[in-house]
C-alpha cells in the first residue's frame, strides 16, 4: 500500500482487502442448481432441430431465409386530428408497417428455397409423371371405348337407314359428349393419384419427425426417408398403371341400342316419331371407374 496525497492506494493481492482484512471466498457460477439439465435440454433441442432440417432437405423442403421486418416500415406524415389542441405535441411523422410488401418478400424467399433445392424439383417431377401416367392409362380406355361405340353406332344407323340424318347427328353428339366427360374423368384420376403420392410422402416425413423427437438419429432418419419414398413411389406407380375407365361408355351404348331398336320398329310401322337421346347419359354411369 502506498500513500498518495490523502488517499491510500492499495494493491490487492489474493484475498487481501483494502483495509488489510480478508475478502470473502469467490463465488463461481455453477449449473444453476439443476445438475446440468438445462444444458442437456439445449443440446437435445439442437439435435432435434438439426435432424429435422436434414430430413426436410431430403424431402425437398429448405429453410427459407429470414426476412427483416424493420425493412418494411415506412415513414409518413402524421394525419391531423382536426383539433389544433390535440395536434400539439403530436409527432409529425408516423411509421406504418407495409404488410403486403412483407408478405410478398416472405413468399419470394420461400419460393427461392423451394426452387433451389434439387430434391424438391425431383419430387415434383415424379408426382407429375405419376399423374400423367394415370391419366394416359385411363384415357386409353376412353379412346378404345369411343372407337367401339362409334363403330357400333355406324352399323346401327346404316341398318335402320338413318345414316346422315338428324338422328345420326344427335347420336354422334352424345358420343362426343361422353368422350369429353371421360377425358375429364381421366384427368381427375391423374390428379388424384399424384396427390396421393405427395400425401404419402408427407405422412412419411411427419412420422420420421416424430421419431427424431423420440430419439431416432439423423442418419437413420435419412435412410428411412429414402426407403419410405421409394416404397411410396412404387405404390403410386402401380396405382397409376392400374387406373381404369373400362365400361365408361356402357350406359350410352345400351341407350343407343334401345333407341336404334325403337327406330327400327317405328320404321317398319311407318311411324315418324323421333327417338329421344339423352346427352347426359353418363349421369347414371354404370361402368367401372376405379383408381387402384
Amino acid at each position: 500500500m502506498r500513500y498518495l496525497g490523502q488517499e491510500y492506494i492499495a494493491h490487492i493481492d489474493g484475498n487481501q482487502s483494502v483495509d488489510g482484512g480478508k475478502l470473502g471466498r469467490k463465488l463461481h457460477k455453477g449449473g444453476g442448481g439443476d445438475g446440468g439439465a438445462a444444458e442437456r435440454k439445449a443440446a437435445e433441442d439442437g439435435r432435434i432441430a438439426a435432424g429435422i432440417r436434414r430430413l426436410n432437405e431430403v424431402f425437398g423442403i429448405s429453410s427459407p431465409k429470414s426476412v427483416d421486418k424493420n425493412q418494411f416500415y415506412v415513414t409518413v406524415p402524421t394525419k391531423s386530428t382536426g383539433s389544433p389542441m390535440a395536434d400539439v405535441g403530436q409527432s409529425k411523422y408516423t411509421k406504418i408497417f407495409n404488410q403486403a410488401a412483407y408478405d410478398d418478400a416472405v413468399k419470394k424467399t420461400q419460393d427461392e428455397a423451394l426452387t433451389k433445392n434439387p430434391n424438391a424439383v425431383a419430387r415434383e417431377n415424379l408426382y407429375s409423371k405419376i399423374g400423367t401416367d394415370a391419366t394416359n392409362v385411363a384415357k386409353t380406355d376412353i379412346d378404345k371405348e369411343r372407337m367401339l361405340t362409334e363403330r357400333e353406332l355406324k352399323f346401327q344407323l346404316a341398318r335402320n337407314g338413318l345414316s346422315g340424318g338428324s338422328r345420326d347427328i344427335d347420336a354422334n353428339r352424345d358420343v362426343l359428349d361422353t368422350y369429353q366427360q371421360g377425358v375429364l374423368k381421366a384427368s381427375n384420376i391423374g390428379t388424384q393419384t399424384a396427390n396421393e403420392a405427395r400425401s404419402n410422402d408427407e405422412k412419411t416425413r411427419v412420422n420420421l419427425i416424430n421419431s427424431i423427437q423420440a430419439g431416432l438419429t439423423s442418419g437413420d432418419a435419412v435412410q428411412q426417408a429414402y426407403a419410405g419414398m421409394a416404397n411410396n413411389a412404387t405404390a403410386a406407380q402401380d396405382s397409376a398403371n392400374a387406373a381404369s375407365l373400362t365400361g365408361f361408355f356402357d350406359v350410352l351404348r345400351n341407350q343407343q341400342d334401345r333407341n336404334q331398336y325403337r327406330a327400327g320398329v317405328e320404321s317398319v310401322a311407318g311411324q315418324k316419331t323421333k327417338p329421344t337421346y339423352n346427352s347426359s347419359a353418363t349421369a347414371n354411369y354404370g361402368g367401372t371407374v376405379r383408381s387402384a
